[in-house]
């Protein structure tokens, strides 16, 4: 449920698109952004950290789209927020010595630092790849191709991502517990 939540600015964004232009998307995406965060602060009083900075980078880049009519700046907030998600895991690790994903699912799941720590390589590239791919599509493809990559294709990606890394904890996990028994 939680996914669908986090999905509505861009399903927004996609059909106010394809009503209206980029800029009426745009605009309706940092206002449903801001809703969201507020809306979540509401029923918490409290806000994770990646939630606000896609909201902090929302605003900047559609405020400069909206400011400068140049739908440039939307085009890489998919980026942006990719290549700091990579960069987020790199430096995590470089700095703390700790696994990102290990952090996440440590309650969940059983696996060695080995496994923990193929996973954030494995995550990093992704997301760095991500963001190449965006930034490509976006420079190189008209803005309605670049709008259905950003919801299909991405989103089809990261479902392929997910799934992925999925059978490689369901794998190893498995490994483990059955070397326990």
């Amino acid at each position: 449920m939680h996914f669908l939540f986090d999905f509505i600015p861009i399903a927004l964004f996609f059909i106010f698109f394809k009503l209206y232009d980029i800029y009426v998307a745009t605009a309706v995406a940092m206002l449903a952004s801001t809703l969201q965060i507020a809306y979540m602060w509401y029923l918490t009083k409290k806000i994770d950290k990646t939630p606000c900075i896609t909201l902090v980078t929302m605003l900047v880049l559609g405020g400069a789209t909206l400011f400068f009519h140049n739908e440039l700046f939307i085009k890489w907030k998919p980026t942006v927020i990719y290549w700091f998600i990579s960069l987020f895991i790199l430096s995590n690790k470089i700095f703390t010595k700790t696994s990102s994903s290990h952090k996440l699912f440590k309650d969940k799941v059983l696996l060695d630092n080995r496994h923990w720590n193929a996973i954030d390589k494995f995550t990093a590239v992704f997301f760095a790849f991500m963001g190449f791919l965006n930034i490509t599509i976006a420079y190189n493809y008209d803005t309605n191709t670049w709008v259905h990559f950003k919801l299909f294709g991405a989103l089809g990606l990261m479902l392929l991502f997910c799934l992925a890394v999925s059978c490689y904890i369901t794998k190893y996990a498995e490994e483990i517990e059955s070397n326990e028994q």
